[in-house]
């Protein structure tokens, strides 16, 4: 809302807001697309006193970045997109997070973890990889830090 209400206040700032200069790549546009880190912030900020309510509303979020991104890959109008790749490797991170943390571990999950990791690295940016691998180095360590401590928490449910 603020975005827009600046550009109806002040229309010469809508160049900027585009980023006509460099084709949208720095715009808030961009910035704010789907799977963008700053909607995850307002979600756990959101649901930041309730655990359970935060697994709940993140238990969707990766099926519907992966499903809504799919429609962005078949129509997308070149051979790589950087946005796609980082954003499917937000949706694989969850999968396989969500695949580690449950009780019973659903296959699934740990399918479409691979499916979205391995789509982002052939289409998009292969650096997700780095994303993904890092999270699954720092959950088991932290894991194994928390268990030695006493303190590992118990997995949901």
């Amino acid at each position: 809302m603020l975005f827009v209400v600046t550009i109806k206040v002040h229309p010469e700032y809508s160049t900027r807001y585009a980023d006509v200069y460099n084709n949208g790549r720095f715009s808030a546009k961009a910035i704010f697309s789907l799977g963008s880190g700053i909607y995850t912030f307002y979600i756990i900020r959101l649901y930041e006193n309730n655990m359970e309510k935060l697994y709940s509303a993140f238990k969707w979020i990766p099926y519907i970045i992966f499903f809504l991104n799919l429609g962005t890959f078949i129509n997308r109008s070149s051979e790589y997109a950087m946005d796609f790749g980082y954003q499917m490797g937000m949706a694989a991170i969850i999968f396989i997070a969500q695949f580690l943390y449950e009780e019973k571990r659903s296959i699934g999950k740990l399918i479409f973890s691979v499916a979205a990791i391995s789509l982002g690295i052939i289409y998009g940016a292969r650096a997700t990889i780095l994303g993904y691998v890092v999270f699954i180095s720092t959950y088991f360590t932290s894991r194994e830090n928390l268990s030695s401590q006493g303190r590992l928490f118990r997995p949901l449910t």
